[in-house]
């Protein structure tokens, strides 16, 4: 089926998705920040509620491209209901962003659902200093085990496209991966076997963990979750630019005798 125009640079407030673009596959959360006030920042997808926002530490700014961004001062955006069973993802996943960060202490979650502890199970992507978790990275959760992928640099007062990639190698075990601005980062570390990520009732959260201890720091223009894995060229093509998933009206011309 032929699809109609898309989006080359954010979309106004309202816009809605084609679902007939490969990326919009097991897409599951999709919230474009194009809202530019207020405080409710709603998902794309129309099967999910409003993400709250929490007006401490969060405010609108300009993007690059000129469309509003959201800026984190340790306020953050969270889901109104635990336990949402649309990402209560076990087994692929797929979480996106596009951040501009001045995370100089410490580190934050960008998107996560997790206090981040490995009991505590679940996933995030995070962004930080320290030794452990310098640059961008993504953890997932096995309950007896985590994988990390991650880049050594943190990017700081630049724009990056960051995705994190949880699939299975061939025997079945975790296996992350990490882009940064579509390119894969490489190796990854595993502490513990384990071939799913660990469910749990807390609640999806943009800019903190559930515990309230890691906020980020910095501007977010977009996140996105799938539940799948994303393979390295859909990345790269979702890098290139993300708002092609967005449907733009057409216009009939009307000749006027």
């Amino acid at each position: 089926m032929a699809r109609g125009l898309h989006y080359n640079v954010k979309p106004p407030a309202g816009a809605v998705l084609d679902y007939s673009h490969p990326l919009t596959r097991d897409l599951v959360g999709c919230w474009a920040m194009n809202e530019g006030a207020g405080s409710c920042v709603n998902s794309a997808n129309p099967h999910r509620s409003a993400a709250e926002l929490e007006a401490t530490g969060v405010s609108w700014r300009a993007g690059v491209s000129g469309g509003p961004v959201l800026n984190f001062t340790g306020g953050y955006l969270i889901e109104p209901a635990a336990n949402e069973p649309l990402f209560d993802i076990t087994d692929y996943l797929t979480v996106a962003a596009v951040i501009n960060t001045t995370q100089t202490a410490s580190y934050g979650v960008i998107v996560g659902k997790t206090d981040t502890t490995v009991a505590a199970g679940g996933f995030g992507l995070t962004v930080g200093t320290g030794t452990v978790n310098d640059g961008p990275a993504f953890f997932v959760y096995g309950g007896s085990g985590i994988s990390i992928a991650k880049e050594a640099t943190t990017f700081l007062d630049q724009w990056v496209h960051i995705c994190g990639v949880f699939d299975k190698d061939l025997s079945g075990n975790a296996r992350v991966a990490m882009y940064v601005d579509g390119v894969d980062q490489g190796a990854y570390t595993t502490a513990g076997a384990f071939t799913t990520i660990l469910a749990n009732d807390l609640k999806l959260i943009i800019g903190i963990d559930d515990s309230n201890l890691f906020d980020y720091t910095g501007k977010i223009d977009h996140a996105m979750i799938w539940q799948r894995a994303l393979t390295e060229f859909e990345v790269r093509r979702l890098m290139a630019n993300p708002w092609q998933i967005f449907q733009r009206p057409t216009h009939t011309q009307v000749s006027v005798a």
